[in-house]
């Protein structure tokens, strides 16, 4: 008994604690916004710009792969280039590195790669700086081969890198380089916000923004923070150094016992001493050099003779010079703030008094760049990297930060960052429908293009090979990554075409037919000489062949066998690949065809002959096959060269003729290779095309006096869900994209659908097939789509209460759906099956079962779109069991069902099971009126159990 009083009162408790359902703990989602870097090092964290969709990597976001519907089309696109800064990453606690990397990614180009014609990708947005022919820093970008001088980047608020390109150390204004592309607001970025790396990869200056030197716990201040450098002492800024420096106490307002600010006989506050040393939070940029620059103050911050163009304070630090200068504000980074404008006015006017000009005369000065912040020093080889305004919003803005201190403290150590870059933008070929000769090249599926009989095929035109021409060119100096050796050429790549697997364009191996013979005979005898040993003796091509010539003796079983685990010059993987073409040259001219598909022949000595023919050039001897009867073509066939632009074929007369190209585009300096295949079938009969209007697919639904109208109250056409074309190219506009496809046969679509009614739609989700067809007398070709045509549901659900009261017994488990008859909807029909919340309680006061009387319950019914129809009806609750013989009759049910004290966990068990079960089907109930449904429930028992025992 003890035991089941103790499982109710644990129930009664975690209800009471914890309420009556618990939160589901909901997954974070999977991040769908980005093409991972595939470089991307194990030890390398990404800090992608922005962190959005706005800045993909590398080319363009793949909206058919992920889709997301916050895509604003390619022109907001911000893909990334192939520079990548790596930054090592170090534990501010410590001081020590973490092993890690972050691997810093910049905005590109703002494009993907279309066509030959346009290049995009690689290199379009790499910003440097470069020299005038006067010797002045400008900005320039350089695409591919080509710079382009007083270039900003491609958008000014995301983070860029800019790279010293000139060769030499440079110094120079930021604000004047900036002015010079129209772009000066963006300069303000740069004293906001940046980093500066020398050639080595080693951080030696730094400005980032106030929050990283504010005061630990003051409202606004960074996950990491610059400890304080500078403190007060007898009232001067000094350089603290930590158990020798004694800084003065920070003095704060008096106030009065009622809170009040004490204010002085002048009206200012009147200043006391606190307890807290009074440390200087104010921010700063800083500068590491090699050796000490001149422009240095001799006297502190704001102490007379102070100048504000030159830096503060320089101290030595990692074998160089520390420098730093006071910042103003953000927005006004390089200018004098409030305090140290009117100390440099001071002394302005001091000067001009001393110079006995007239005192009313002078005119303060409103705002002062100060030069050392504008100025800029960067090493031959250096970089800059400028935090960019819309990065701030994101996380980024906390690791650049951590970086700030990092290379303040530790930025000066060897291998501290390095640059990267990487030719992401080489894609392999990639297959682009045209109109060629007035015809139209459509991909279908399976790469897959039809074309007419007697067509004049020019298969090179439906690729785009662009991407294998690009690389990152190391130049005469041999440099790795080189920033500006991004190029792309053409003339570094070899083209391949086989049509049915006969190589038909390849690049000229051979000058002359005796260098060819010449090459594959010591290919040859090499291979024979292998197997038998350094005794053998070279064949030497003879001028006629017989069986027990060398030639035949020596090669037969070896140029070719009917074995394939015999391991001859066919099987061998280094001479096939080189003499395949031969091969299959062969193979094709000679009679009957001899190669096999596993690199066997039907004949060793009739193929022995076969290659003997072809080197000799020579006709068939003693009924031996021989190439063709006309063989000294093949000179002319074998070493002219085809170019991959101009080779054509013409396609047959005979319908489903079949033509499978294999290209293969090779880029000679990287060695990176790409292949794809198209199959061109000949027919008199173009596949149809169907394309969807997305837009019209959400078909306009709206109520009007009281009535569901539906598009208008016009039938749904096939024209307005879709267009369908023929296939066949029409030049009737410009727009050569749609030609393409043909022209518009959409009055031959037939539309079917099960729960659909074209001519009488209704509300509701609609499963839609379109069929159209194209054919000919002896050809049938038909496209098939099918689509789901929504069209909202805005009729309200109908909804039977019960007559009369509803009578609910004390203490029962109280359901407002008891009173619910029926609830049906045009488009979900019956409500009480619905998935979702169907059914809300927005009764004033929820009925209680432990507390006898009459309720009105008032319910909202829903169906699926949100359409909602309100009832109400009355329940009345019962009279508590109010004596002691509804006590005994209680416990006497108890004991004749014999219900015994261990089962009542499973009573309790069933009980929350039926909440569960109401919380997901059922009303929209609160948490206190379902704790009021167990409560009553439970009570009973507990009374049973108390007069148990």
């Amino acid at each position: 008994m003890k035991k089941a009083f103790a499982v109710m009162s644990t129930l009664m408790l975690a209800l009471a604690c914890f309420g009556l359902f618990s939160k589901t703990t909901v997954a974070a989602a999977e991040d769908k916004t980005f093409v991972v870097d595939p470089t991307l090092a194990e030890d390398e964290d990404p800090m992608y710009i922005m962190d959005s969709i706005y800045s993909t990597f590398p080319h363009y976001y793949r909206m058919d792969e992920k889709f997301d519907e916050a895509w604003q089309g390619e022109s907001r696109m911000y893909p990334w280039n192939e520079t990548r800064l790596r930054v090592k990453q170090y534990d501010l606690a410590t001081g020590q590195p973490t092993g890690r990397y972050y691997a810093v990614y910049f905005t590109g180009a703002l494009k993907h790669m279309e066509n030959n014609e346009k290049v995009y990708g690689a290199g379009k947005n790499v910003l440097f700086y470069t020299l005038d022919d006067s010797g002045a820093v400008r900005l320039s970008k350089r695409e591919l081969s080509t710079w382009y001088h007083n270039r900003n980047a491609g958008d000014p608020s995301l983070s860029h890198m800019n790279s010293n390109a000139t060769g030499q150390d440079i110094t120079f204004d930021m604000v004047e380089v900036f002015a010079k592309v129209g772009d000066g607001a963006d300069s303000g970025r740069m004293m906001n916000q940046s980093l500066v790396f020398d050639g080595q990869g080693r951080v030696i200056r730094g400005s980032v923004g106030n929050a990283v030197f504010l005061e630990p716990g003051t409202d606004g201040a960074a996950e990491y923070l610059m400890p304080a450098v500078f403190c007060y002492v007898d009232g001067k800024v000094v350089k603290y150094v930590a158990g020798e420096t004694t800084p003065d106490k920070k003095q704060e307002p008096q106030l009065d016992e009622e809170g009040n600010v004490v204010m002085d006989d002048e009206g200012n506050p009147v200043m006391v001493p606190t307890d807290k040393d009074h440390m200087l939070y104010k921010r700063f940029t800083w500068a590491w050099f090699a050796e000490k620059p001149e422009n240095v103050n001799e006297v502190g911050y704001l102490e007379e003779g102070w100048d504000p163009h030159k830096w503060d304070y320089c101290f030595e630090q990692d074998g160089g010079y520390m420098c730093y200068a006071f910042m103003g504000t953000d927005g006004s980074e390089e200018l004098l703030d409030a305090e140290a404008l009117a100390f440099y006015n001071e002394q302005l006017k001091a000067a001009h008094i001393a110079e006995e000009k007239p005192e009313e005369e002078f005119k303060p000065v409103s705002q002062v760049s100060r030069k050392v912040i504008t100025e800029f020093y960067i090493p031959a080889g250096g970089w800059t990297y400028d935090f960019g305004y819309l990065d701030k919003g994101t996380d980024l803005l906390a690791d650049f930060q951590q970086m700030f201190l990092a290379g303040y403290y530790y930025g000066r150590e060897a291998g501290y960052a390095e640059q990267r870059t990487y030719n992401f933008s080489s894609s392999g070929l990639l297959t682009e429908e045209k109109v060629i000769d007035g015809n139209s090249y459509r991909l279908l599926e399976n790469n897959v293009i039809e074309v007419m009989p007697g067509t004049v095929v020019n298969p090179s035109k439906n690729i785009i090979y662009t991407g294998l021409s690009q690389y990152w060119d190391k130049g005469e100096d041999g440099t790795e990554n080189k920033l500006d050796g991004f190029v792309s050429d053409t003339t570094i790549c070899e083209f391949y075409i086989k049509v049915n697997g006969v190589t038909a364009v390849m690049p000229a191996k051979y000058p002359s037919w005796d260098k060819l013979v010449e090459d594959f005979m010591a290919d040859i005898n090499a291979f024979v000489r292998a197997k038998k040993g350094e005794a053998y003796v070279d064949v030497v091509l003879p001028a006629a062949i017989s069986t027990s010539d060398r030639f035949y003796t020596e090669f037969n079983n070896e140029l070719g066998t009917t074995s394939a685990t015999y391991a001859s010059f066919l099987q061998d993987e280094a001479m096939w690949a080189k003499w395949s073409w031969i091969f299959e040259y062969i193979n094709q001219q000679a009679g009957g065809g001899q190669l096999n598909a596993n690199k066997t022949v039907a004949s060793p000595g009739n193929w022995t002959y076969t290659v003997w023919g072809l080197l000799t050039k020579s006709p068939a001897q003693g009924g031996w096959p021989s190439i063709k009867a006309d063989s000294t073509n093949a000179e002319a066939d074998l070493l002219q060269v085809v170019k991959w632009a101009d080779y054509t074929f013409t396609a047959s007369e005979e319908l489903d003729t079949r033509y499978v190209v294999e290209y293969t585009v090779k880029n000679t300096v990287t060695g990176n290779e790409s292949s794809t295949t198209i199959t061109y079938v000949v027919t008199d009969v173009y596949t149809p095309v169907i394309e969807l209007n997305a837009a019209a697919l959400n078909v306009k639904s709206e109520k009007k006096d009281g009535k569901v109208v539906i598009n208008d109250g016009q039938p749904i056409t096939a024209a307005q869900l879709l267009t369908a074309y023929n296939g066949k190219y029409a030049n009737i506009t410009n727009d050569v994209k749609r030609d393409i496809k043909g022209t518009d046969i959409t009055y031959k679509v037939v539309l079917d659908s099960e729960t659909l009614d074209f001519s009488k739609p209704t509300e509701g989700r609609h499963s839609v097939v379109a069929k159209v067809v194209a054919q000919s007398a002896t050809t049938y070709k038909e496209e098939l789509v099918r689509f789901t045509v929504v069209i909202r549901d805005r009729t309200n659900p109908v909804v039977t209460t019960v007559n009369g009261t509803l009578n609910v017994a004390y203490g029962s488990v109280f359901d407002p759906q008891m009173g619910i008859v029926a609830a049906s909807d045009n488009v979900d029909g019956n409500l009480k099956l619905a998935a979702h919340t169907w059914c809300i309680d927005l009764s004033e006061t929820p009925v209680n079962t432990l507390k006898p009387g009459t309720y009105t319950v008032k319910l909202g019914i829903y169906d699926g779109a949100g359409n909602a129809t309100n009832v109400s009806y009355v329940v009345k609750v019962a009279e508590a069991y109010a004596n002691e013989d509804g006590i005994k009759d209680l416990s006497g049910l108890v004991e004749d069902n014999a219900i015994l004290l261990e089962e009542l966990q499973e009573v309790i068990n069933g009980i929350l099971a039926k909440v569960d079960k109401l919380s997901q089907k059922g009303c929209g109930k609160s948490s206190a009126a379902l704790a009021v449904q167990i409560l009553s429930a439970s009570s009973l028992l507990v009374l049973v159990l108390r007069k148990k025992h």
